[in-house]
């Protein structure tokens, strides 16, 4: 399927190791972009076609180029943290990433002009005039105050600046205060209905349901983390400055999936319980885009993966269990997470039992 839509498309491992994309004309090779992930990501195709363009002599790859800082200059200052020690090696890769893209994007606002101000003439207006000109998406606005405030705290640390504009802006209300919808249960049938046992859809909800797995653990887990009948894996959050250790049992429910998907031929991978239609795991980005589809196959298109950690705590809490299993389950280290659905699950409870006080002595709740 790759080869028929992608020509000349091949896959082999790069001088360190790693498996890569390539597009091969003859003897000549050039790599597809790491970023640009796999055949089944939005974005591959662009980059293979500038690959290929390349190799073809229809002009090269466009390369961006980094824009000249001025000394002093909030780009230049920009530039100095991300070569940090405290943001090379005190970030993981993806924080990096997305960190780093906030900053050049406050940078390039203004046709360049916000990028090419002294970083000391920033005030609180400064930043307030960025955050407001995306209040259409408050949790964006929101991650590029913070993105600021993160830079110039180091400004501050390395003896750059000496104040911090940023903090006294106050973050925007978010767009939706419950965050991404949670599924409820008449969705979830509704799923498995157009998706039955022995799908790879039904497979994918059943690893997300039964494990409270973030979808970048998901992506991940395979028959070879399954030991004794616990699924044991490191947590993909947070692995490169806290790795955390996880261990959860393997319920019936999910090996019935994990055994019914492996009859059908779904789970074709040597590493992963899912793969894509060309037999290799998922990005976590591609895991993303394929559970969109499905979900929007099953017509419920306010779904998402994510959505599926809220009905698994809400599940949970509403069958007794605590804060602290809550937290065990889930991987949370904090009580804050955890106590938002127990306390949820109480008020529910209290509801049911004292609904009826309010018609008064003699009365039952129903009557």
């Amino acid at each position: 399927m790759t080869d028929v839509k992608f020509k000349y498309l091949t896959r082999k491992r790069d001088r360190h190791g790693k498996w890569r994309w390539w597009v091969r004309r003859g003897r000549r090779w050039r790599a597809i972009p790491v970023e640009a992930g796999g055949p089944d990501q939005e974005g591959f195709s662009g980059a293979y076609w500038a690959a290929r363009n390349d190799l073809e002599g229809n002009g090269p790859a466009k390369v961006r180029q980094a824009k000249k800082a001025e000394p002093g200059g909030l780009r230049w200052l920009v530039q100095r943290y991300c070569a940090s020690g405290e943001f090379l090696n005190g970030l993981g890769k993806t924080t990096q990433t997305k960190r780093r893209r906030l900053l050049e994007r406050i940078c390039d606002e203004e046709s360049g002009q916000v990028g090419d101000t002294q970083a000391r003439f920033f005030r609180k207006r400064h930043i307030k005039a960025i955050r407001d000109r995306h209040l259409t998406t408050p949790e964006g606005a929101n991650s590029l105050v913070k993105a600021l405030r993160y830079l110039f705290d180091w400004a501050i640390a390395d003896e750059k600046l000496t104040a911090n504009p940023a903090n006294e802006v106050k973050l925007l209300k978010p767009g939706n205060a419950r965050g991404l919808h949670r599924w409820t249960e008449s969705e979830v049938q509704a799923y498995e209905k157009r998706h039955p046992i022995g799908t790879k859809a039904h497979l994918a909800l059943s690893l997300f349901l039964y494990t409270g797995g973030r979808i970048s653990d998901v992506a991940r887990f395979g028959k070879q983390m399954v030991r004794d009948g616990m699924l044991a894996f490191v947590e993909f959050k947070g692995r490169e400055r806290n790795p955390k250790d996880r261990e959860i049992p393997v319920l019936a429910v999910l090996r019935e999936a994990i055994d019914a998907a492996a009859a059908a031929g779904v789970t074709t991978g040597n590493l992963t319980f899912l793969v894509t239609e060309a037999g290799h795991p998922f990005s976590i980005k591609g895991l993303g885009n394929k559970m969109r589809q499905w979900c929007d196959e099953a017509e419920l298109p306010q779904c998402s993966a994510h959505g599926l950690r809220k009905v698994g705590a809400t599940r949970a809490a509403d069958n007794g269990a605590t804060a602290h299993q809550l937290m065990a389950i889930f991987g949370w280290q904090t009580l804050k997470e955890a106590e938002r659905y127990t306390k949820e699950s109480d008020r529910k409870r209290h509801v049911r039992e004292a609904m009826h006080l309010i018609a008064g002595k003699g009365t039952t709740a129903g009557s």
